[in-house]
């Protein structure tokens, strides 16, 4: 069975200067390719919304 995790955006996943820590990332990449799913769930539109998200989490969703 597959699971979900839905982040936010500010103040849960991005860090106070917008970015994502290393071991985030990690724990995320960790987490999809135990083939569960990542969405982000954020009031910014999309394309603002992918400028804080980092490459190599982009490529996951």
């Amino acid at each position: 069975m597959s699971k979900l995790i839905v982040l936010d955006l500010d103040g849960t996943l991005l860090r106070n200067d917008k970015t994502v820590s290393n071991e985030t990332i990690n724990v995320l990449l960790k987490f999809k390719e135990a083939n569960n799913k990542i969405l982000f769930a954020t009031a910014r539109p999309p394309r603002d919304a992918y400028k804080y998200v980092p490459e190599i989490l982009r490529n996951l969703l």
